[in-house]
């Protein structure tokens, strides 16, 4: 008998962990036109902040397809350099810089441990700060990637399965001393 509860326990882990680990795509697009995809830098420093929403689990690199983000800047634009962030808690961590020409960023190793660290309330805060080298124009930004639960969740699941014969057999013992 508990040969088959422990066969009938690992079963139920086994069948609930494959959904639990279910790899869900995500893909975030912001229309950044409604500033008419232009910003102009008069006073010498700016910045755009965008969040992207609905990101429930964090983001994993499944083979060789990593979280990206895009952005889009229409044909001849100016030459710019700006710097791109995203918010950890309070505070802006510079990721990289932004051009013309460089508006793909991946994310692997520790920069997708910093995209994950930023994940709050199932959402991503990314700022692009304007610098004082030209007119900068992103017009759209695009966050692709996908999602797969949180470890500790998978575990909490596993270790409630673990216990429910033991439970039963406790409970069998104190009706016997009762």
């Amino acid at each position: 008998m508990k040969n088959f509860l422990l066969s009938l326990c690992v079963a139920a882990l086994v069948a609930m962990s494959g959904s639990a680990h279910a790899l869900t795509p995500y893909g975030g697009f912001i229309d950044l036109g409604k500033q008419d995809g232009k910003i102009s830098n008069a006073t010498k420093f700016g910045n755009l902040n965008f969040t992207f929403y609905g990101i429930t689990d964090s983001l994993v690199a499944v083979g060789s397809s990593v979280p990206t983000l895009l952005l889009t800047i229409p044909q001849g634009a100016q030459k710019f350099v700006d710097r791109l962030s995203i918010q950890v808690g309070s505070q802006y961590v510079q990721f990289g810089d932004i051009n013309r020409d460089t508006t793909s960023f991946a994310f692997s190793g520790k920069s997708l441990a910093l995209l994950n660290e930023a994940i709050v309330n199932d959402s991503v805060t990314f700022n692009i700060a304007y610098g004082n080298s030209g007119r900068s124009t992103v017009s759209a930004a695009a966050l692709t990637g996908t999602m797969a639960p949180e470890p500790a969740s998978i575990a909490l699941v596993a270790a409630g399965l673990t216990v429910i014969p033991f439970a039963r057999r406790m409970r069998k013992s104190f009706t016997k001393e009762a």
